[in-house]
């Protein structure tokens, strides 16, 4: 790649990929697509329409669904010299009023909800229907005087998760890096295709999903409504898919539902197993003949998925594997444009050398193109593992407004991410935890939250799980526990005291492999789902405290098993 900024980046694509589609979306209760050549073109007027209002290097802030609309406001502001920040339309208000506080946005693009949300700022608001209407101009993509590439070019904001929401300033460098770096790993095609269920928003369906095709000239497909997935994969066939590991959960949750009971559930009882053998043993994987209708019923030319934005649980992992549907994770933050390291696909590896796939099941790859990897060590953590360091191009300029925070997070030019994790013999990366998460047992054990949430997840009957530390009125490990539909299965779940029995059953079953002294000390029932991010991470902010009633329990519990889709 030759290009220095994205203004060049966008007309390099424009010039060598003209009449190729780059994206389609949903729009008016259609499918809606634009080709390099009409992206460039409208991307142009919206400069046009963005500059009557908008100075170089304001902020337009960008809070709506996936559409084509926002892929040309968010390049409409990149070609007139702005600062695009995508932002989570469904944001908690504080974290909202935090980020327009601190930009003081110059405009904000947004469907009709996130405008209403914003109605009092005394700045130029913007509708997608607005954007739709727009005229399409000849004018040129790189304007004035062309940006240094060092210069910021994009704000994201992170740290949602758990307290105020931090700018992470990002430069032409290092989203082309990042560009760079995602081509390279991912071996895209001049055949494939891209799905992208997620928020454009976050930092990974940005620059994977929409970024890094546009800059090779393959088309897109967007989609935000999650209960269309399998429709318009099958509508629009993608060759790869984007997704997270909730997203992925699910998908296995609904295949393992529809094969229940009669031929039907015995046939993928034996199918399963058989796969899962074969793999292990001989390395021949035989998924995609032997579970076709799940690989037709995903569009049929699917080449591999991608799960990124948390840990892919490793059972989820080989359950897809021995399903015939490949998938590879990676690892990254927002602060080194979603890309550090990830596993890579080779399609006659991954289906006839399979045993080599299956046993780094559970790592994040190797680090990718420009990036350099070290593990320092830290306290509290076990031999062979430390905080992992990253250098590399594509490593934010820092934090907006925080100097303090940028400072810890940035030393020397190294990018301290705040991840444990191990480097292998072969150079594979195993993400072990959150260092903020790591919590000391009383016996002096050391602990990773997450990874004991994710144990406990297996339970059926267990919808979602937290756990939390408490230190008065002595130390306990309290597990926060949204049951799933499932605890009522046994049929003698009637109240809040057989749920709690249900649950607690299932908390003792699924510790039961773990070390004796690895146990809740405490389980509360809560009656509504976890708060989490929108892609399915846990909000680490304080629950509210009431007593749990067991019909909003049931309500919400159907409402969730009802809104995963088939």
């Amino acid at each position: 790649m030759t290009a220095q900024t994205l203004p060049q980046l966008l007309a390099q694509s424009v010039s060598a990929y003209g009449d190729r589609m780059a994206v389609r979306a949903p729009w008016g209760g259609a499918l809606e697509s634009v080709t390099f050549r009409q992206l460039g073109r409208r991307a142009a007027g919206a400069a046009d329409q963005l500059g009557v209002d908008v100075a170089r290097g304001d902020f337009v802030l960008i809070g709506a669904r996936n559409s084509v609309p926002w892929v040309v406001g968010f390049w409409g502001a990149v070609v007139c010299g702005a600062i695009p920040v995508p932002v989570d339309s469904e944001m908690p208000e504080e974290a909202l009023s935090s980020i327009i506080d601190e930009l003081k946005p110059s405009a904000v693009i947004g469907d009709d909800e996130f405008l209403e949300r914003v109605a009092d700022l005394k700045t130029r608001r913007i509708s997608l229907d607005e954007i739709h209407e727009w005229p399409e101009a000849d004018g040129p993509l790189e304007r004035g005087d062309a940006p240094d590439s060092e210069a910021l070019a994009l704000m994201l904001y992170t740290g949602g998760t758990t307290g105020r929401p931090k700018g992470v300033m990002l430069s032409h460098r290092n989203l082309l890096a990042a560009i760079d770096a995602t081509a390279d790993a991912g071996g895209l095609t001049d055949d494939d295709v891209l799905f992208v269920i997620l928020p454009l928003f976050h930092v990974y369906p940005l620059t994977t999903g929409c970024l890094t095709p546009l800059a090779m000239g393959v088309p897109v497909e967007l989609e935000y409504r999650l209960l269309r997935v399998a429709t318009r994969m099958v509508e629009t066939p993608p060759t790869i898919m984007l997704g997270v590991p909730a997203l992925f959960e699910t998908l296995v949750r609904q295949i393992q539902r529809g094969a229940q009971g009669g031929v039907k559930g015995a046939y993928f009882k034996v199918a399963q197993s058989l796969s899962a053998f074969m793999i292990r043993t001989i390395g021949v994987n035989p998924g995609r003949l032997l579970f076709r209708p799940v690989q037709q019923a995903l569009g049929g030319r699917l080449r591999y998925m991608v799960s990124g934005g948390a840990r892919l649980d490793p059972v989820i992992h080989r359950q897809m594997m021995a399903l015939g549907l490949p998938i590879i994770q990676g690892y990254g933050l927002s602060e080194s444009v979603a890309v550090v390291c990830g596993q890579r696909f080779v399609a006659r590896d991954y289906w006839w050398r399979a045993r080599t796939y299956w046993n780094r099941i559970g790592s994040v790859g190797w680090n990718v193109l420009g990036v350099e990897i070290v593990t320092e060590p830290r306290e509290n953590t076990e031999p062979g593992e430390g905080e992992l360091v990253v250098r590399a191009p594509n490593v934010m300029m820092g934090y907006y407004q925080r100097p303090a925070e940028t400072a810890v997070a940035l030393r020397d030019g190294a990018l301290y991410t705040g991840d444990i994790a191990r480097i292998d013999e072969h150079g594979q990366i195993w993400i072990t935890g959150r260092a903020s998460l790591v919590i000391s047992m009383p016996n002096g054990k050391q602990v990773n939250l997450e990874t004991f949430e994710a144990e406990l997840l297996e339970a059926l009957e267990v919808e979602q799980v937290r756990l939390t530390v408490e230190h008065e009125p002595e130390w306990k490990l309290v597990a926060s526990v949204f049951p799933s539909t499932e605890a009522q299965s046994s049929g003698t779940v009637h109240d809040a005291d057989d749920l709690q029995r249900s649950v607690r059953a299932a908390i003792r079953r699924q510790s039961q492999p773990l070390p004796s002294w690895l146990r809740v000390d405490e389980i509360r029932l809560v009656d509504a789902p976890l708060p989490v991010t929108r892609l399915g991470k846990l909000r680490r902010v304080e629950l509210p405290d009431h007593p749990f009633d067991f019909d909003r329990w049931e309500n919400e519990a159907r409402e969730a098993a009802a809104a995963t889709p088939a």
